[in-house]
């Protein structure tokens, strides 16, 4: 009688599950939008093919700084969020969002303080 099993109760996602799985979908989302302007926009301090801002490179500049504030208050609220669920062994935080809530301040630290 010692070794019975412990009820099952989770079966299935939830609603907090699926809504820290769209978070991170989005983050996904809004990380490559971001990628995608600063390689468009390029920087005075990348190499010969970044040499000179481009058109609207400094317009372009002010969104990808946009996205990357949007990215860290997302990932801050999935994990958040995710904390709250913390009540089992089996529960882990979400590598996705740990990550892009650091690329996003090294991203903001970068663009505001170096590039500026």
């Amino acid at each position: 009688m010692a070794d019975e099993k412990k009820k099952i109760r989770r079966h299935g996602a939830d609603g907090v599950v699926k809504a820290i799985n769209g978070m991170v979908i989005i983050s996904w989302g809004v990380f490559l939008v971001a990628f995608m302007i600063v390689s468009i926009s390029g920087s005075s301090g990348g190499g010969q093919s970044y040499g000179t801002v481009r058109t609207g490179g400094k317009a372009l500049t002010g969104w990808a700084i946009a996205l990357m504030v949007v990215q860290f208050i997302l990932c801050v609220t999935g994990l958040a969020v995710q904390s709250s669920r913390m009540k089992r062994k089996s529960d882990r935080f979400s590598m996705s969002l740990i990550v892009f809530a650091l690329l996003s301040i090294v991203g903001l630290f970068v663009f505001i303080f170096v590039l500026a």
